[in-house]
């Protein structure tokens, strides 16, 4: 396997590795909801928010749409 995909494979298991990443993709996959309102949900500040988008964002498994 090359070092690439290792990373990859690497950055996708840090993203999930706590609750609010994973809690954070689900909301995002099923039900699609707003920001504010996953944010508000999920009970995370805003910083807490963007860091998690962030990792998830860096590890492909989602992609900022329409704005």
């Amino acid at each position: 396997m090359s070092t690439a995909k290792v990373q990859d494979i690497a950055s996708i298991f840090k993203a999930l590795s706590n609750e609010h990443g994973l809690s954070l993709l689900r909301a995002i996959a099923v039900e699609r909801r707003e920001p504010d309102v996953l944010r508000a949900d999920l009970k995370l500040t805003s910083k807490q928010y963007y860091s998690r988008i962030s990792a998830l964002t860096k590890s492909n498994l989602v992609q900022k749409k329409g704005g």
